[in-house]
């Protein structure tokens, strides 16, 4: 399986957020402990890690934020959120949201789903990670390859469909927060990596 690649003709803000994202792939949860874990601990609550038997809370956004915050030294969001509602509400206050079907993202964006079709707007439904690239298969669809946090109980490289038309589907990107000023798409790729993710594998 090819390995998360940085894309060629980027932003070096972009490359150090790939970077950053890439860095952590690999890490998992304790068993049977959930949203838990020596090195998942790191983008959980002070205040929770205390306590070593409390489950952890859902964690991609706050992977998402801590990434950008350790890539580009400050929070570009304001704050390190804890739920992709938050990073796309927040992105949208800055100017920094780009909806889906009309954008297509860039490495170093953090993409926003929602599980199921009626687009409801709870914590625990949404899931987010890091772009690192955009290609497209045999037909010409667009995918993403990317990093997430809280997927299948680690931190994993894998690839979405980004759907180009308006009916809504389960698992579907709604958009995109850009948070490096003027971001380059960089170079797509004709064979993306990862696992395919899509409906019910991100942690609940």
């Amino acid at each position: 399986m090819p390995q998360p690649q940085i894309p060629a003709n980027v932003l070096p803000l972009q490359h150090l957020i790939c970077a950053k994202a890439i860095s952590y792939e690999g890490i998992r949860e304790t068993p049977r402990l959930p949203n838990r874990g020596p090195q998942v601990d790191h983008f959980q609550p002070s205040w929770l890690i205390k306590d070593p038997m409390r489950e952890g809370l859902p964690w991609c956004a706050s992977f998402v934020t801590t990434v950008w915050f350790e890539a580009l030294g400050s929070h570009p969001l304001g704050s390190l959120e804890r739920s992709a509602d938050a990073i796309q509400d927040r992105s949208l206050q800055l100017g920094l949201w780009h909806a889906s079907p009309d954008a297509l993202p860039c490495p170093g964006d953090a993409f926003v789903v929602v599980h199921g079709v009626d687009r409801p707007r709870v914590l625990d439904k949404g899931h987010t990670g890091i772009v690192i690239c955009r290609g497209f298969d045999a037909q010409g669809n667009p995918w993403i390859e990317t990093i997430e946090g809280n997927v299948r109980n680690g931190c994993r490289h894998g690839r979405r469909r980004v759907i180009t038309d308006r009916e809504p589907r389960p698992e579907e990107i709604l958009g995109f927060a850009r948070v490096v000023p003027g971001a380059l798409p960089g170079d797509a790729r004709k064979v993306l990596g990862g696992e395919v993710f899509g409906s019910a594998t991100a942690d609940r």
